[in-house]
């Protein structure tokens, strides 16, 4: 029986509130219950749901609570069971590797299982782009706030959001590091590194 591999992989991906945004964004819902993305989706939508005040201020209390979680490294769920397919957290990336019957009907879906995976790939990129969007929208909607604290809510959700994104960033930009100095010795004779503005470049030497 002959086989064919359908892969599959996502961009780099390190942020669970991107990610959760993306999922809905995409309209794909997980199969398998992830606290984390439930709490955010829960407050999400308690935040859209709010006819008051001061279910508007709960609503944002709440969900500054959850991003406030997210700044704990390595959140991001090892699996996503999605209607169709799973994808696997691998190197940062979220991928699906899958040998199938050349003949069967597996074989012939793979172009839109790829499809699938790219629209969650774009959506997150688009989510990442659009994230200081936000919080400048909900800084302004701060500054136009009705009372003290609905505005001192939304500017705490704001620096919620922003410190969720730095440190799922700054923990994911530390894994690739340790990646690199792990496996170097194994593929060079000598690794320099250097600083360029906020970038850190390194250099495999050979001899």
């Amino acid at each position: 029986m002959s086989t064919k591999l359908i892969v599959a992989k996502t961009e780099q991906m390190c942020s669970v509130v991107s990610l959760q945004k993306a999922l809905q964004k995409c309209g794909y819902r997980l199969l398998d219950d992830v606290p984390i993305i439930s709490r955010l989706s829960e407050a999400r939508l308690a935040l859209k749901a709010a006819v008051d005040l001061d279910s508007r201020v709960d609503a944002l209390q709440r969900l500054t609570s959850v991003h406030r979680e997210c700044e704990n490294p390595s959140l991001l769920p090892a699996t996503l069971r999605l209607a169709g397919f799973t994808l696997t957290l691998q190197a940062g990336s979220y991928r699906v590797n899958k040998n199938v019957n050349k003949d069967s009907k597996a074989a012939g879906q793979a172009d839109e299982l790829q499809r699938r995976v790219w629209k969650l790939s774009n959506s997150y990129k688009e989510v990442q782009m659009d994230l200081e969007r936000g919080i400048l929208d909900l800084e302004e909607q701060a500054k136009q706030a009705k009372s003290e604290q609905e505005r001192r809510a939304l500017i705490a959700l704001c620096q919620s959001e922003r410190e969720a994104d730095r440190a799922a960033c700054q923990n994911r930009r530390a894994e690739i590091i340790e990646e690199i100095e792990r496996l170097a010795p194994d593929l060079c004779d000598n690794i320099t590194k250097h600083e360029v503005g906020k970038k850190v470049q390194y250099v495999l030497i050979y001899n």
